[in-house]
């Protein structure tokens, strides 16, 4: 898609705004100060018609020092910039800055325009070239074109117009496919109309039925109409400035540097990994954990600095940090940003967005300076092999692999592939949404040894306990590893034979209740107690006082607890429990009795030659096991 934004830079009254008053014939000084001042101080927007592209938007940014946050918050989306130089002045100190920051927000492509041709001769001409070749020099204007104009007289305008077609039509195209993504750069209210925000649509395209929402608030917004350069239009694309018509927020709730992105595209977070550099020239070194005012697009933040390894960032050099926000922000992979010194603020630097969602580092941990830089030059491979390692505790789907590591769906699917069949990861799939999910083999290792140890420690304090139960397990892997999957944990450490769930409890897979001698004597002992009651049974309180008596540290519970799991005894309810061979001799008796008539409590209970409370619990217990069927106050048996 052919749509780019042509950007001005340069110093102040250097000509950038009468320049795109000639080229469109529209002045973008809209405020009552800039007419009155003669300068630009706010952004300004408009179009120019070329022969291959009509209606290309330009942005016209302010050339004062004290505006150079207005000139760096209008950078961001310019895909081709017009360095502008006044013939009677050459060089000047923001011509230099703007240089440095269109190199620094990733500008790729550009000319120079030497403007006020009329008050200059030849001599001071060559002079302003030769100055601008030293400049340029190692930038990407390093073998740009120079158009030379005068905006009084016209003269080179439609030169320096054929030139822009010419070097556009040089650009590659757009790629329209990605998720939609646009940064506001003005929010205001329109009578009759409501809420409208402008910016730059910087990735993929909308259109009305797009569902897309403002980060980093995480706001979905309702959108009625859509504007390119004053014209409604169905789709609007990446490189189009676009004006939005929102419907369900008020122009306070959007501040300029909002990104309006398609749902779930962005990550909200604290923290980005990246790459910093300073300028040769920068005027201060940046020590660790120093502040910064930081510029992404049109967004202006406040970041502490992490250096990775390092103590002092000096002018020149390079290195791998970690920013830590106060605020939340959004950014993706390789986007370009501005840093400033905190107080006195002016530029000293720049970088790359690395990793839009890392795990915190620390300072002095070499490694990680290694793992920043794997996402900047590592294999595809590598870079998802890490991201899952990085997971920690948590098991990824392949979306949030891809979202994460910013690369397509299918190439995260081939990566994935190779490092299963590597053995670098495995697969565990979910049986309560069927998808698949990653966990890498450095922390499963990690995670199963937690399992094992946390089982082992269970077996050792519950020798007559068949297991840990589930949920506390889970409770356990939440509140230790804050595992959140771990339903999905359990079963593939289940499936590896590692651990073995049995009644809602797990174990280590080679678990089996070894009684010590006295445990199976006190076993043996309250088995028998309960066998000898036969179906004249106590209720359980008066079980436990006498157990009370004759055993030490209420180990007998444990007892009852493993005779219980192991049906050696039944609970019948709260109040009774009996031996398995009572119980089958109840039911024996049962049948006899009911068998072609219906029971009744009283004639039951005579019959079995026990008392009422215990009689009705037995009757309440085959109702509940399916044995009899109740009906008011009698009960019939169902099929034996």
């Amino acid at each position: 898609m052919k749509n780019f934004i042509i950007g001005t830079a340069g110093h102040v009254d250097h000509g950038k705004t009468s320049l795109i008053k000639s080229l469109t014939g529209r002045d973008t000084d809209r405020l009552l100060e800039e007419k009155k001042r003669g300068i630009t101080i706010e952004l300004g927007f408009t179009y120019i018609d070329l022969p291959h592209f009509p209606k290309t938007g330009i942005i016209d940014v302010p050339g004062h020092e004290k505006f150079i946050r207005n000139m760096l918050m209008g950078s961001g989306g310019i895909d081709f910039a017009m360095l502008v130089v006044a013939a009677d002045e050459s060089v000047m100190k923001q011509t230099k800055e703007h240089l440095e920051i269109l190199n620094l927000v990733g500008v790729k492509n550009g000319i120079v325009v030497i403007t006020k041709k009329d008050l200059a001769n030849d001599e001071m001409i060559n002079i302003c070239k030769e100055d601008i070749k030293n400049l340029v020099k190692g930038t990407f204007l390093e073998n740009s074109k120079i158009a030379i104009v005068s905006t009084r007289t016209n003269e080179g305008i439609e030169d320096l117009k054929n030139i822009l077609d010419e070097e556009l039509l040089k650009l590659q195209d757009k790629d329209i496919k990605e998720d939609f993504r646009y940064c506001v750069d003005r929010s205001f209210t329109l009578q009759g109309i409501g809420t409208v925000v402008t910016g730059t649509v910087l990735n993929g395209s909308i259109d009305l039925n797009t569902e897309v929402y403002l980060y980093p608030s995480a706001t979905p917004l309702k959108i009625r109409s859509l504007q390119v350069h004053g014209e409604n239009v169905e789709r609007a694309y990446a490189g189009e400035r676009l004006a939005i018509n929102i419907t369900n927020l008020k122009k306070e709730e959007i501040e300029r540097g909002d990104i309006i992105a398609k749902k779930d595209s962005l990550t909200i977070t604290k923290l980005l990994d990246c790459k910093i550099k300073l300028l040769p020239d920068s005027e201060f070194s940046l020590k660790n954990n120093s502040r910064v005012h930081f510029y992404l697009s049109s967004r202006s933040d406040i970041a502490k600095v992490v250096l990775i390894g390092i103590e002092e960032l000096k002018r020149g050099e390079e290195t791998y940090a970690q920013l830590r926000f106060t605020k939340d922000v959004v950014a993706k992979k390789n986007d370009h940003f501005v840093i400033r010194f905190f107080s006195p603020e002016v530029t000293i630097g720049g970088g790359v967005v690395l990793d839009k969602d890392p795990i915190k580092k620390k300072h002095k941990n070499l490694s990680a300076a290694d793992n920043i830089k794997l996402r900047e030059v590592g294999s595809e491979k590598d870079q998802i092999y890490q991201v899952i390692i990085e997971s920690k505790n948590n098991i990824y789907d392949i979306d949030t692999i891809a979202s994460k590591v910013s690369m397509d769906r299918d190439v995260v699917n081939g990566a994935i592939s190779k490092l299963l069949s590597d053995g670098k990861i495995y697969k565990i799939t979910s049986k309560l949404d069927n998808k698949n999910y990653y966990i890498s083999d450095v922390n499963e290792v990690r995670i199963g040894q937690f399992i094992t140890n946390l089982l082992a420690e269970f077996h050792k304090e519950n020798t007559l306990k068949e297991g840990m139960s589930k949920e506390a397990v889970r409770s356990q892997l939440l509140s230790e590893k804050g595992i959140t999957r771990a339903d999905e944990i359990l079963s593939h450490f289940i499936n590896k034979k590692i651990i073995k769930e049995n009644n809602s409890c797990i174990s280590l897979y080679n678990f089996s209740i070894n009684a010590s001698g006295s445990e199976d004597k006190m076993t043996k002992e309250i088995e028998n107690t309960f066998k000898n009651y036969g179906l004249e049974l106590p209720v359980l309180n008066v079980v436990y006082e006498e157990f009370d008596k004759k055993y030490k540290n209420n180990q007998y519970r444990k007892v009852i607890t493993y005779l219980l799991n192991n049906k050696f005894l039944v609970k019948i309810d709260d109040k009774y429990i009996i031996h398995k061979d009572n119980l089958d001799m109840a039911i024996n008796k049962l049948y006899e009795f009911g068998k072609d008539k219906k029971i009744i409590l009283g004639e039951f209970r005579d019959y079995m030659g026990i008392s009422r409370k215990v009689a009705l619990s037995l009757l309440d217990y085959f109702d509940f096991k399916g044995i009899t069927m109740k009906n008011g106050d009698e009960r019939v048996l169902r099929k034996k």
